[in-house]
């Protein structure tokens, strides 16, 4: 088990910093063009509305269910795409759906 944390510790320092840093970067962009709209109410299921928490909130959960994935498949042909679709299905597709389930309950 030390083993399957150390690897998973080993992945998240290299990709963690790398994704957050271009998804702020990216966030940024798309605020400057107008794209992202700060003044709405957040809308889990659209992108255009996360603020820039939830964005980099949704961009760590992308990075540490890759290396979760990566670490239990193992070095392979398939596992990168394997690993990379994982996490889009997790941090895009569950995670905001989860959100807005949550926040609907709430209010």
């Amino acid at each position: 088990m030390p083993d399957f944390i150390y690897q998973v510790l080993i992945r998240l320092a290299v990709m963690l910093p790398a994704i957050l840093i271009l998804s702020a970067l990216i966030w940024c962009g798309l605020k400057w063009f107008g794209v992202v709209r700060t003044g709405v109410p957040l809308d889990a299921r659209d992108m255009r509305t996360w603020p820039l928490p939830f964005a980099l909130a949704d961009a760590a959960l992308f990075a540490l269910t890759f290396a979760i994935v990566m670490v239990v498949m193992g070095e392979g042909e398939w596992s990168a795409g394997v690993a990379g679709g994982v996490s889009a299905v997790v941090a895009i597709g569950l995670a905001p759906q989860l959100l807005a389930r949550f926040a609907r309950k709430r209010t």
